[in-house]
C-alpha cells in the first residue's frame, strides 16, 4: 500500500496528523484487514509526542458511479481518540445498495482488531 499524504493540522483542540494510503482492491478479506491493522500499528511506532497520528484514510482503487453519474472512490477511515479506534466506510450509493452488509462487517471487524 502506497502512502499518499502525511499531514498535520493545527486546530483549537491542538494538532492532529492524518495519513492517506492508496489503493485497496475491491475484495476485503481478513488478510487485507490484518494488513491495515499492521500499517496503523507501524505508523504509531513512528509518531512523536508533538506529532500524534489521529486518522488514517485508505482509498479503494476502483471508482463507482452513483445514481446521478458522479464518480465516487470508496474509502475506509480510521480515527483514534483516547486510545479507542473508530472506523467508517465511505461508499457510493451503489455500494450502499449492493455491499452494505459486507462493508458493515468489515467496519466491525476492523474496529475489533484495532481495539
Amino acid at each position: 500500500m502506497k502512502k499518499l499524504f502525511d499531514e498535520t493540522f493545527t486546530h483549537e483542540d491542538g494538532a492532529s496528523r492524518t495519513i492517506w494510503y492508496g489503493y485497496l482492491q475491491d475484495e476485503l478479506n481478513e488478510i487485507v484487514l490484518d494488513e491495515l491493522t499492521e500499517i496503523v500499528k507501524s505508523d504509531l511506532k513512528e509518531e512523536t509526542a508533538d506529532n500524534t497520528i489521529t486518522s488514517w484514510i485508505f482509498y479503494f482503487e476502483a471508482k463507482n458511479e452513483d445514481a446521478i453519474g458522479d464518480s465516487v472512490r470508496q474509502s475506509i477511515m480510521i480515527r483514534e481518540k483516547e486510545q479507542a479506534y473508530s472506523v467508517n466506510v465511505n461508499m457510493s450509493d451503489f455500494g450502499f445498495v449492493t455491499k452494505f452488509d459486507e462493508l458493515s462487517k468489515v467496519k466491525e471487524l476492523l474496529e475489533f482488531k484495532l481495539n
